[in-house]
């Protein structure tokens, strides 16, 4: 029952994480569109369209996979106090550094095949938001809000 009970925690913890990077790169891409067309605008020209390949649904259903996955992993060699915000944070960075070693390595395993650089070079972009530094500061920060929530919830069931 507690490793349930930590996989549907974790999961949870993966939708949120998914939904707070989509948010962030919905608004980044809002924010470029606009200045884009601003941009052409003001040179008399049609907009340029961009387009995104990247597929939500498989990366959403990936990263609830890896927060489970690494809060198995997290759980089996933590030999602290258990529900902490450390606990917490040990997850996320550990599920996005797996996601980021993952993606990383498909990609570069896909240059060597193809000779396709582009993908490789956006992956590897700081500016790209779904992987590297930004990545990892939206996970600190939602996995440190998510561990007060779980704890706060916790703390009045055991007192309720």
């Amino acid at each position: 029952m507690k490793r349930l009970r930590l996989l549907l925690l974790a999961s949870i913890d993966g939708v949120l994480y998914s939904g707070v990077i989509l948010l962030l790169v919905w608004q980044v891409r809002t924010y470029e569109y606009a200045r884009n067309v601003r941009e052409s605008q003001s040179f008399g020209h049609f907009p340029v369209q961009f387009t995104s390949n990247e597929r939500w649904v498989p990366m959403v259903a990936t990263w609830i996979v890896i927060f489970a996955l690494a809060a198995i992993m997290v759980d089996y060699f933590w030999h602290r106090k258990k529900p902490s915000v450390l606990f917490w944070e040990t997850i996320g960075l550990v599920a996005v550094a797996a996601w980021n070693v993952l993606v990383l390595l498909a990609f570069w395993i896909e240059k060597g095949f193809s000779g396709d650089t582009i993908s490789y070079a956006w992956v590897t972009s700081l500016s790209n938001p779904v992987f590297g530094p930004i990545s990892l500061a939206v996970v600190l920060l939602v996995n440190f809000v998510y561990a007060q929530a779980v704890l706060f919830f916790e703390k009045r069931t055991i007192e309720g």
